[in-house]
């Protein structure tokens, strides 16, 4: 899985967009993947936040997930 895009980055690229850039045209310009661009955009226009997603697997989801308590104990 690839790192996270820095929130400072996530930013450029949406203020980019804003002030007239196309998205592909900003992605090349930063150096990352144009689906990202278009990702970064999105989010931020659905919610007003560049904030990544929480990355991993969620916790309690693995094989011993429904014994978890037990287990700490």
């Amino acid at each position: 899985m690839g790192k996270a895009v820095s929130a400072d980055l996530r930013l450029r690229i949406v203020r980019g967009i804003e002030a007239g850039g196309s998205r592909r045209a900003m992605a090349a310009r930063f150096e990352v993947a144009p689906s990202t661009a278009v990702r970064v955009q999105t989010r931020y226009a659905a919610t007003g936040s560049v904030a990544p997603l929480k990355q991993g697997r969620p916790a309690g989801s693995g094989k011993l997930g429904p014994y978890q308590d037990a287990i700490i104990d």
